[in-house]
């Protein structure tokens, strides 16, 4: 995976009212959800790891880490999430960073901010 370079990874939602679910939790949105069959575009740079006093408002979700792969002054990792979805995280690299990095196999807690839970129309491809 060194050379790999991680790209979004887009997570079926299911719609229920005006309400939007991942993995049967409800998503928090900075606006209205667009019309018809969704999809949840996750880039790796705006998924953050939480430490367990995050603000309520995030959107977290579960994970595993499958992989970090530090790259200079930043770093890459690789998570699945409960339902199988593996999911990248990129984040710069300081000191408090690298000792709260859970190491491959250790459980972690993502979020994702309401501004940066972006749903796309699924178009079926």
């Amino acid at each position: 995976r060194l050379f790999e370079d991680a790209h979004e990874t887009l997570l079926p939602v299911a719609r229920e009212g005006e309400a939007v679910r991942y993995a049967g939790t409800a998503l928090r949105l900075a606006e209205p959800p667009p019309e018809g069959k969704l999809l949840l575009m996750v880039r790796p740079e705006r998924v953050r790891i939480l430490r367990d006093d995050a603000a309520a408002e995030v959107n977290r979700f579960a994970a595993t880490v499958q992989d970090v792969v530090y790259q200079g002054d930043s770093f890459l990792m690789y998570a699945r999430l409960a339902d199988g979805a593996e999911v990248a995280v990129r984040g710069v690299i300081r000191s408090a960073t690298i000792a709260a990095l859970p190491p491959p196999g250790g459980t972690v807690s993502l979020g994702l901010e309401p501004e940066d839970t972006v749903l796309i129309a699924d178009s079926g491809g």
